[in-house]
């Protein structure tokens, strides 16, 4: 289970002109990056939140500002990465 729960988020269309969204990715060595869904963004609170599952124990996780959540690879607004290995 991969739980995200980011704090201090400004609207998407702040991070890239035309940005609706922020979608969630998995990046598995040697691979291109997964669309696992898109963030639940919570305006008033700033907030966004998501839970996903894999059977990988090591992985990437990117956050990018999207103009879809339809996209199929991730652009270059990346606003949150982070490297992740289960014990």
């Amino acid at each position: 289970m991969v739980t995200l729960d980011l704090d201090h988020l400004a609207p998407p269309s702040r991070m890239e002109e035309g940005a609706t969204t922020y979608v969630v990715w998995f990046n598995r060595q040697g691979q291109a990056p997964s669309r696992v869904g898109q963030l639940a963004y919570d305006m008033g609170k700033r907030t966004g939140t998501m839970r996903a599952t894999t059977t990988d124990r090591q992985f990437g996780v990117l956050v990018t500002a999207e103009r879809s959540g339809a996209v199929q690879a991730p652009s270059t607004v990346v606003i949150f990465e982070k490297q992740v290995e289960a014990p």
